[in-house]
């Protein structure tokens, strides 16, 4: 062998040996890549809200570095983002996965309800919670409350991405057995010709209907015959719960010097302006102005000719004279107007005396109320009991609604 071939040879061998080391060395590489890799989370899944730093991507490895700014990722809204890596200079990228699998949370609140009663189902559970800050509170199917009873009612709640969760809300249910209370109800005079008001002034109330219906059973009546003529209010609640209440109209011919009561309200509303001129005033101070008032501005005359109070109140506006009738009338067009509840009332005394006044519902009780002066006093009287009042007429009391019997002094 020539000296020649003898160098070639041994450059070969060299070239050879540096070969086997860089594959070895790549091998190496790859190697450690791989381990690094498998310690390196493929796919990054996190819940809505949680915190992330490198970590959650390299583990603990000096060798893999994120690329990815991980600061401007918002946890806080489900979402994918890619994140750049790199394991030992090799560049490679990954996906990170916010996710809410966390159901939303709440509390029941008790139910006591009456049949038929079906509160929304946001309204029977409290301390509703979840990250996605949106919650849909349903019934898992219409419950069916029409009989009495307890039951347990599943409410659902949901969020924005699929979670759910079902709370038992306890219900005990009560049937409703009461039906709706007539206010206001009471005899009516009638006179033939003028229009017949039966709703005016009455209320209907119930423990649970916010509009209980109302009829009027008018078939006994004939408006165009004196008499006295049955009526009955019939009410009714959703429930079905019936109630009635009979009161009599009494039909009469229109006596002479008979005024309606539109024409007498509309002279007394010109008085009434300048009586009441604060809207703010309490009952109280209300009918305290118009006593007052008529016992100020009307002059007390004798006057035997009774015909109405409509009569009578027209009288005493238009002359501001008048005796104790007048002064009852022209109080009681007033009160009316103010939409304050009055009746009237008598006493006989004596040798057959009479005397009359109003009598006046004040903040929930019955009061006696006088403009006319007497000799007992020279001024008015408001807010008086039975016994405070003038013994020598004693008040009938038959069909009066309850007086108050504590003094208002």
């Amino acid at each position: 062998m020539s000296l020649e071939n003898k160098k070639n040879n041994k450059y070969l061998s060299i070239l050879s040996s540096i070969g086997i080391v860089i594959g070895l060395l790549v091998a190496i590489y790859g190697i450690a890549v791989s381990i690094l890799l498998q310690k390196v989370n493929k796919e990054i899944l996190v819940e809505t809200g949680a915190s992330i730093d490198a970590s959650i991507v390299a583990g603990d490895s000096p060798f893999v570095r994120v690329k990815s700014d991980l600061s401007s990722i918002n946890t806080s809204v489900p979402a994918t983002y890619k994140i750049s890596i790199s394991c030992l200079g090799l560049p490679m990228d990954f996906f990170l996965k916010v996710r809410d699998t966390i159901p939303p949370t709440g509390e029941a609140i008790p139910q006591n309800v009456y049949a038929y009663h079906i509160p929304p189902a946001d309204q029977i559970v409290k301390n509703v919670s979840d990250c996605s800050g949106v919650v849909e509170v349903r019934y898992q199917k219409n419950p069916d409350l029409s009989q009495e009873g307890h039951y347990d009612i599943p409410v659902v709640l949901s969020d924005l991405y699929g979670n759910s969760t079902t709370i038992i809300v306890p219900f005990d249910v009560t049937v409703d057995n009461m039906p709706p209370e007539i206010i206001g109800a009471k005899n009516i005079d009638y006179y033939i010709g003028d229009n017949l008001i039966l709703l005016d002034g009455i209320k209907v109330v119930d423990n649970i209907d916010q509009e209980p219906k109302i009829e009027v059973d008018i078939s006994e009546l004939d408006i165009d015959k004196p008499g006295i003529y049955p009526i009955t209010y019939v009410v009714s609640d959703e429930y079905g719960n019936i109630g009635r209440l009979k009161v009599s109209v009494t039909v009469k011919k229109k006596p002479d010097h008979y005024y309606e009561p539109e024409t007498v309200y509309k002279i007394a509303q010109k008085y009434y302006d300048e009586i009441i001129d604060n809207d703010n005033l309490s009952e109280t101070e209300k009918v305290d102005r118009i006593f007052k008032w008529a016992r100020k501005n009307i002059k007390y005359t004798g006057d035997k000719k009774k015909y109405t109070w409509t009569h009578a109140a027209y009288k005493g506006f238009s002359t501001l004279k008048g005796d104790c009738y007048n002064y009852y009338a022209c109080c009681k067009a007033l009160l009316d107007i103010a939409g304050i509840e009055n009746e009237y009332v008598y006493g006989v005394g004596e040798g057959n005396k009479f005397h009359c006044w109003n009598l006046v519902k004040i903040d929930g009780e019955w009061w006696h109320c006088d403009a006319c002066p007497s000799s007992r006093h020279s001024g008015y009287w408001i807010k008086k009991t039975d016994a405070e009042l003038d013994p020598r007429f004693p008040p009938v009391t038959a069909g009066l609604p309850p007086r108050a019997t504590k003094s208002s002094n």
